[in-house]
């Protein structure tokens, strides 16, 4: 059966991919945002998506959105990535504001609308940081966030859960790994986008690559699994939790995520300097184990389709296909 699901943050890296996955599956998606989707987001989301300008604090307008489309689920993502020190000093009422009190307005949103399910989107750096020599991180892992970034994701769940309790609203939250794939763009509410990105960007323009080592590792996740993900959360009849990871499920290093783009940049060339100061997803503070799966695999039979060297092949491609260039 299908939905009819607003999206906030739209616009967005990750939410746009959502957009298209669940529109991809015969649901009637609106995308909510506070700019104006551009013709390229329009046409990767597909025909049939509507679209609505918005502040995602604003209680009223969301409602007004719920509305006009009799939505039944909403797709909370909007959000300010604030990965840096400087956007922390520098945004930390935009950080709070949308993350944590965009959260508050889209529940009393769905709440007044009688909406049966909200999914909202958190991070891993809701839990801080932990032994990147551990095996996973446990879907009930103790949070300990120190940037501001992590702080407002983990009070956007402790937020989301209280106000599920309150009003008696099925809200299901998800904290997701480093993701990569098509429509990462430059956005004025991301400090910064993934390395692969950044990587990737260099690659077909025939720049160097830059990294203080090969042997960093992150738990990669293609964004069309992240659609499909979120797309299975949206359809579920029933859900036993109200918190799940995603993500790959494994630490593949900088070394190997090279080697695989190679095969689509074969003169690529890598600087590997130390001292550099990297971007910030490759720092020491944000490195940790990757995220255990068992709840989205035994609740909604999610698991990944694209390991990295599949990821990266469709990434590439997709890249190649919108600018060429010679390899």
């Amino acid at each position: 059966m299908s939905s009819r699901v607003l999206v906030t943050g739209a616009a967005g890296f990750v939410a746009i991919n959502v957009v298209r996955a669940l529109a991809g599956r015969g649901h009637h998606v609106v995308g909510f945002d506070h700019r104006a989707a551009d013709d390229a987001a329009r046409v990767y989301a597909g025909e049939g998506v509507g679209w609505m300008i918005g502040d995602v604090r604003d209680v009223a307008a969301l409602g007004r959105a719920i509305k006009a489309h009799a939505v039944d689920v909403v797709v909370h993502a909007a959000a300010v990535t604030a990965t840096t020190p400087e956007w922390e000093r520098e945004r930390a009422g935009d950080v709070l504001g949308v993350n944590v009190l965009g959260t508050v307005a889209a529940l009393e949103a769905a709440r007044a609308a009688g909406v049966r399910r909200v999914v909202v989107l958190s991070s891993a750096s809701a839990v801080g940081a932990r032994d990147p020599g551990e095996p996973f991180i446990p879907e009930d892992a103790p949070a300990a966030p120190s940037d501001l970034y992590g702080v407002s994701k983990r009070a956007l769940e402790l937020t989301a859960a209280r106000l599920a309790e309150l009003h008696s609203l099925q809200v299901i939250t998800v904290r997701l790994s480093q993701p990569y794939g098509p429509m990462e763009r430059p956005s004025p509410d991301r400090a910064a986008l993934s390395p692969i990105a950044e990587w990737i960007t260099a690659a077909q323009e025939g720049r160097f690559l830059t990294t203080p080592s090969l042997e960093i590792g992150r738990d990669w996740i293609y964004v069309d699994d992240v659609g499909e993900a979120f797309a299975r959360l949206v359809e579920a009849r029933e859900l036993r939790h109200a918190m799940y990871n995603l993500g790959l499920g494994e630490n593949v290093t900088v070394r190997e995520v090279i080697e695989h783009l190679r095969r689509a940049w074969p003169r690529l060339e890598v600087n590997v300097m130390p001292s550099w100061t990297p971007n910030p997803n490759l720092s020491a503070a944000r490195l940790r184990p990757p995220l255990e799966m068992t709840r989205l695999a035994a609740d909604v039979g999610f698991r990944p389709r694209f390991g990295i060297e599949e990821g990266l092949a469709r990434y590439a491609a997709w890249v190649k296909e919108r600018s060429p260039r010679t390899a």
